[in-house]
Formats: C-alpha cells, structure tokens, sequence
C-alpha cells in the first residue's frame, strides 16, 4: 500500500514537472519533447540553464529582434504600446 503512493508521488511530481517544461519549451522555440530530459538526473540541472541562456527563436521571429540585441529603446517602446 506505501508503495503505491509513492509510485503516484512520483508520477505527480514527473507531472508537475515535465508539463510546464513541455509549455515553457514550445513556446520558446526547441521541441516540447525535450523536456523530458527534466526527469534525467544532471540533465534536469543543465535544462533550465540552456533555456535560460540560449536565444529564443519564437521571440526573435515576433519581434524582428530583442531589445537585448541592440535594438534602441524607442523602437522597443514602440513594439511594446
């Protein structure tokens, strides 16, 4: 009986975990299924800084450009209003 709440933790907790990845990552340009690595010991570490630090695709596309990128801040105004 105790082992199967924790194997229904554990599925929660993948869950929990794996699904807001899979949306953050769509949304961001590299492919949902990618956050599957969050379940991967290491690899759950290493995934949030990749999507953190990597260039995001979707924004670069909706934008024309980040503001990160040199854009001057009346442009970025302008995108923003």
């Amino acid at each position: 009986m105790a082992w199967a709440a924790i194997i229904a933790m554990a599925v929660v907790g993948g869950l929990l975990t794996v699904i807001p990845f899979w949306r953050i990552l769509t949304k961001a340009g590299p492919p949902g299924p990618l956050s599957l690595l969050m379940l991967v010991p290491v690899a759950n570490i290493i995934l949030p800084f990749y999507v953190a630090f990597t260039e995001w695709p979707a924004l670069r596309n909706s934008r024309g450009g980040t503001h990160l990128q040199g854009a001057s801040d009346e442009s970025f105004y302008q995108v923003v209003a």
